[in-house]
């Protein structure tokens, strides 16, 4: 029996849960729904992302609407393209057993017409973003005279994004005579002012604290040095195989060139970021979505609206300036009852932020170590020991065991345990083995743009000699040293090459690498596209055609002090 019928949810749309696997309603279904489907008084509702909300208000939508009218009867205002399209979705698959229910979606980055075509062929329920579907209103493409319900979801994102203006345009185009509700997770200044206007006398329904997290949620913090930044990102991710989640970066091109670094340091990373065209986002989407990338690297406005329900992790690469932004982001994970745990990188300034989250949120911050490189390799080769253990020989080894057998004879069993583990984890060991521990903030190991791999080096005492490389591209197409060192680790033929000073300008840059493998290093680069331009890469040489590299750190060179131990960018 499906616990939906006893708060008065029709057999049909009952039926549909059940198969989507909804057994029982959640604490925000079990005040909402019934609220819904028997008065038309305005709500308010406190909830947080992942909470079951759509299901709360789009069940009573669904159940509501006349299919024999084919006007718009109800809306939902949502802040961004990808809620709109889940949120329109779910609605979609709550009333497919009711004959003649039609949800259509309207957002910005997809053609206008097919959406106003749409519209003309008839909806019950529109679904949309405030920015397209004011458009669409002032291009006379849709009435809403018998809107009666309008739902404002995540409306504390959608007010911060910007979008006060356009709400105002479309909620004066719909009837006073209306039921509003409006979905939060926190209740900002702005929000209340918006239900003051738009909302009579609204009664509140709370599900939690105030203002407060999810009990699925654990929140942890790690104290690092800002030079270590991305070496304790990096350590984290590669410390827990199973990581499924999002890294919030600050801007886009700390999103960017994060993500570069994963993938460079050979985690299945992308990032998702306001310079994607509608069609690329979605593929990246579908790409995490479908696990092929396991690490969404994003910024705080593209990924507002990702809904995955089994995200495990949330990492913040920056602490975000507020509560609400910091609440919003630990909601991608911890969703529909999973567990979830939401990380922050902060410096050691920065726990005092730490302890206003705790008091503002009302939950226990757990501080954290970085994992250390012995961490990582004990729990690399431990993961390997329990498959090998577990594991069945395949049948189709069985034709090549005597010839195995004979070659490897003269090994005993812990020389072969031996060389197979060190072929096996040749390269973690090589990166991690002598890793230095980034919980002493005084650690000098690798930091933003010095990663496991490809190394940065001053070249003092390494007993290195660098030859100097110039580059085509530079500042102007979004190169940095981080970039610059991700494209090294991206390619197996440069990579754990040692990297002296780099220096970055507007449209070149110059980088000292080990003079062993200039050859390698010109073949390798040479001919990749940066932002649409083809990379040239030359040994730079002086008037007399010997070698060149970047001023030595600590001395002058035409005026210029470059500081020692510091990757220069101008």
């Amino acid at each position: 029996m499906n616990l939906f019928t006893e708060i008065g949810v029709l057999p049909e749309i009952a039926a549909v849960l059940t198969e989507l696997g909804y057994t029982a309603p959640t604490p925000i279904q079990e005040k909402v729904i019934p609220a819904l489907l028997t008065g038309d008084t305005d709500r308010i509702c406190l909830a947080q992302t992942g909470t079951g909300k759509t299901a709360a208000f789009g069940i009573p939508l669904v159940q509501l609407v006349d299919v024999q009218n084919r006007q718009p009867q109800a809306l939902v205002l949502c802040p961004t393209r990808e809620l709109c399209l889940q949120v329109a979705t779910d609605l979609s698959r709550f009333g497919r057993k009711l004959n003649g229910i039609k949800v259509q979606p309207v957002y910005g980055g997809a053609p206008m017409g097919q959406q106003r075509d749409g519209l003309r062929r008839g909806a019950q329920i529109v679904v949309a973003t405030p920015g397209r579907l004011r458009d669409l209103l002032d291009r006379g493409a849709v009435s809403f005279a018998m809107i009666s319900r309008v739902v404002l979801d995540e409306a504390d994102e959608m007010l911060q994004m910007g979008f006060l203006d356009e709400i105002t345009s479309i909620l004066k185009a719909i009837p006073v005579a209306r039921q509003t509700l409006l979905f939060s997770a926190t209740m900002s200044s702005v929000v209340r002012k918006v239900a003051g206007r738009y909302m009579q006398e609204p009664s509140e329904i709370l599900i939690g604290p105030r203002n407060g997290g999810v009990d699925t949620i654990r929140h942890q913090f790690c104290v690092i040095a800002s030079h270590n930044r991305y070496a304790a990102l990096q350590r984290l991710i590669a410390s827990r195989a199973d990581m499924y989640g999002i890294v919030f970066c600050r801007t886009k091109n700390d999103t960017r060139t994060t993500a570069e670094a994963l993938v460079g340091d050979g985690l299945r990373a992308e990032a998702l970021h306001g310079d994607l065209s509608q069609s690329q986002r979605e593929e990246v989407m579908r790409r995490f979505r479908a696990r092929s990338v396991r690490i969404l690297v994003a910024t705080d406005v593209a990924a507002r609206g990702v809904d995955i329900a089994d995200l495990n992790h949330v990492i913040h690469y920056n602490l975000p300036t507020d509560t609400a932004s910091y609440n919003h982001r630990s909601g991608r994970t911890g969703r529909a009852g999973r567990q979830g745990v939401s990380i922050a990188l902060v410096l050691g300034h920065e726990r005092n932020r730490i302890r206003n989250l705790e008091r503002s949120l009302g939950r226990v911050f757990e501080q954290q170590q970085v994992p250390t490189g012995r961490d990582i390799c004990d729990q690399r080769i431990h993961a390997l020991l329990d498959t090998l253990r577990d594991m069945e020989t395949p049948d189709h080894l069985a034709p090549y065991l005597d010839t195995i057998s004979a070659k490897l004879a003269g090994l005993d069993r812990e020389e072969l345990v031996r060389r197979l583990l060190a072929l096996q984890f040749k390269d973690v060991l090589e990166t991690y083995g002598k890793a230095p521990d980034l919980n002493k903030l005084g650690s000098t190991g690798p930091g933003k743009g010095q990663r496991a791999g490809t190394q940065r080096s001053t070249g003092r005492g390494t007993g290195t000699r660098f030859t100097g490389f110039k580059i085509n591209i530079g500042a102007r197409h979004g190169m940095n040293p981080q970039r610059l060192i991700g494209m090294f680790n991206a390619n197996r033929e440069t990579r754990n090459i040692d990297i002296g000073r780099i220096k970055v300008r507007g449209d070149s840059a110059m980088v000292e690498a080990d003079s062993r493998f200039a050859d390698v290093i010109v073949t390798t680069l040479s001919g990749q596209i940066v932002e649409g331009k083809k990379i040239q890469v030359t040994i730079s040489t002086d008037s007399r055609g010997r070698t060149t590299r970047p001023a030595r750190p600590g001395r002058k060179k035409q005026g210029t002090i470059v500081r020692r131990r510091r990757v220069v960018s101008s």
